[in-house]
């Protein structure tokens, strides 16, 4: 799934010229409350979804003008209705394609058919309302998230409407290198300021390597002098360094007395990136530091 796929309106409008005599819709001449009431459905979805499916309510050429729509649970939900017509068989598919393990232990989705043009929106529907259990829905949100034909504003609505955080750490994992970096940081925005410290441990992890990340600078030094969690003051500490903003100095300066000794470590080696004089004049009170690692970095930083 590295490849950007062409819009749905653009793949299959020989289809729809070739099946329908009326002429190609536009989004905004189309109602998208069909599609609206069947993605809000809460109970009996599959049941919805089947029934917008084989109704003539929407033709071929309007669910392919609302799969262009502004709003990205329409444009979801038009692109599934399409792809279950289109291609039924690929649909029973993915809604019953397993996670399997890999090299470094952890599940994940992986198949050839992941690579078929129709194959997003039916995970992005069985992450949605597949009623799947939690590490799967985790191992779907990566996926989902690390395909890059994702449109960011989906991305940010999948991670509005989780309830789940671990859902949400995994969107928050497969947006590092979203090709749409506007929506991308707005998503590490919010992530930051997540009620979970997972959460907000991903998105300060994640903002170090964001081609904008610079512009998280001033969260990241909230994160690093306040957050409850160490883990989340070390991920922060950590993306300064990689970022080397020189206003986080005094801040990994004071976080080298953090109650944590991996806040501690982090600090110093991101303070030796951002101020190399700051992160030498600290060594020799760290050489004493009771962890071991923390002492060992200070003396070899001292040398």
């Amino acid at each position: 799934m590295t490849q950007r796929r062409t819009s749905f309106a653009a793949r299959l409008m020989g289809l729809a010229l070739v099946l329908t005599a009326a002429p190609v819709a536009f989004a905004q001449d189309v109602n998208p409350g069909p599609l609206l009431t069947t993605f809000e459905t809460e109970t009996r979805y599959e049941l919805a979804r089947d029934e917008l499916v084989v109704s003539p309510e929407l033709s071929l050429g309007e669910l392919e003008a609302l799969a262009d729509h502004a709003d990205w649970r329409v444009r979801h939900q038009a692109e599934v209705t399409l792809a279950f017509r289109a291609d039924p068989e690929l649909a029973g598919r993915i809604a019953t394609l397993a996670p399997v393990t890999t090299r470094a232990g952890t599940p994940a989705l992986s198949s050839p058919l992941l690579s078929e043009e129709m194959a997003l929106p039916l995970m992005v529907d069985r992450l949605v309302h597949g009623g799947e259990s939690a590490a799967l829905r985790v191992s779907l949100a990566r996926a989902v998230s690390a395909d890059e034909a994702l449109l960011g504003d989906t991305l940010i609505g999948l991670y509005s409407q989780e309830t789940d955080a671990e859902v949400r750490a995994a969107l928050i994992v497969g947006a590092r290198k979203h090709p749409d970096a506007a929506a991308s940081l707005s998503l590490l925005t919010q992530g930051l300021g997540d009620p979970s410290a997972r959460v907000r441990a991903e998105a300060a992890a994640a903002a170090g390597s964001h081609p904008q990340g610079a512009a998280l600078g001033d969260a990241l030094i909230v994160a690093l002098r306040g957050d409850k969690d160490a883990a989340v003051r070390g991920a922060a500490a950590r993306s300064l360094g990689w970022l080397r903003l020189p206003a986080a100095s005094p801040a990994l300066t004071t976080a080298l007395s953090d109650p944590s000794a991996d806040v501690r470590l982090t600090a110093l080696r991101a303070l030796e990136r951002v101020d190399a004089p700051a992160a030498r004049a600290a060594a020799p009170r760290l050489q004493a530091d009771p962890d071991p690692g923390v002492a060992r970095a200070a003396k070899a930083l001292s040398q």
